[in-house]
């Protein structure tokens, strides 16, 4: 999208996400179901950290992001309800899951139980769909309605909430 898209950051972010959640996939297709995680190596233990500090600090932070200064630039073009709305409710439903989660996730306790495996597949698909209707449907329309002053003013104002 370039330098001046206006959502660097938040694609960044989505980036970041994605990666996470592939390494999810791949923990819980490694590890029977029902099975604790012994046996993790630091590589995996590292990589669990980084899932519990997303789904505890970054993501809560990317939410408010959105939600505080991306949504209402986009409001005057798609109105208060309609697809804001929709976001706004799979946010609710993501922070639901994600603190739930966030629980499990100590360097141990990824998958305690094949319920929390389906769980997580669960959030894996609730947040694909989600990323992927704000970069098809909301992005672009920051670079097609704002202009380049108000796509800086996006970009300053989503830094200023990640400081």
């Amino acid at each position: 999208m370039g330098m001046t898209g206006g959502c660097e950051t938040l694609e960044a972010d989505h980036r970041h996400a994605l990666q996470l959640m592939k390494y999810v996939e791949q923990l819980l297709e490694l590890l029977p179901e029902g099975r604790a995680g012994e046996g993790f190596g630091e590589q995996d233990k590292k990589t669990l950290e980084a899932l519990a500090q997303f789904l505890t600090q970054d993501l809560p932070v990317h939410i408010r992001q959105e939600e505080e200064v991306l949504f209402p630039a986009l409001a005057e073009y798609l109105g208060e309800g309609g697809p804001l709305a929709v976001m706004e409710e799979e946010h609710r439903d993501i922070q639901k899951l994600s603190s739930e989660y966030a629980a499990w996730v100590g360097g141990h306790g990824v998958l305690q139980s094949a319920r929390q495996g389906s769980a997580w597949k669960r959030l894996i698909d609730l947040l694909r769909s989600h990323i992927e209707k704000e970069e098809v449907i909301l992005f672009p329309l920051v670079s097609e309605k704002l202009s380049l002053a108000e796509r800086t003013q996006l970009l300053h104002a989503l830094a200023a909430i990640k400081s």
